[in-house]
């Protein structure tokens, strides 16, 4: 058996040891940023006709007028199930983090070209006329939401 003995202070080992974190910190940022572009923080949502334009941009074809409409308040602290929804968010370029506490609206949109589920709904988060979030969800058991983001699109 062969020993190799190196003689080294603490605090070479422990500068290696930052450097080292800090690399692999750099490197979870970069491949989380990958692939994803920004939504602009300008996507305009404040009329019927500019919500359905969006969801055409995106691919989907939706029934003209929402199924639902409503008021809903954006967490102040986010619990693990909205941090998983925000993660949904960011993964096509949205983050509800900077409208903790605000007040917007959600508008449900019949989904009509979703494979062959018919129970598919687009659902848009607006606040002050700007969709800040949404998704693409089955309201069948054993449904799923997902970001509104076409597969092949991010």
């Amino acid at each position: 058996m062969f020993v190799v003995s190196v003689r080294t202070s603490k605090k070479k080992v422990l500068a290696v040891c930052c450097v080292i974190v800090i690399i692999a910190i750099l490197a979870v940022i970069i491949a989380l940023g990958r692939n994803v572009e920004p939504v602009s923080a300008s996507v305009p949502g404040g009329t019927n006709e500019e919500r359905v334009a969006y969801l055409n941009s995106l691919g989907w074809e939706v029934q003209q007028e929402p199924i639902s409409t409503k008021e809903v308040i954006i967490p102040n602290e986010f619990d693990q199930v909205f941090e998983l929804y925000n993660a949904v968010q960011k993964q096509q370029g949205f983050d509800l983090a900077p409208y903790k506490g605000k007040t917007c609206q959600q508008f449900c949109y019949q989904v009509t070209n979703y494979e062959a589920d018919s129970t598919v709904q687009a659902t848009l988060l607006v606040c002050d006329g700007i969709i800040i979030g949404g998704d693409l969800s089955s309201t069948s058991e054993g449904g799923f939401t997902q970001p509104l983001l076409k597969k092949g699109d991010s």
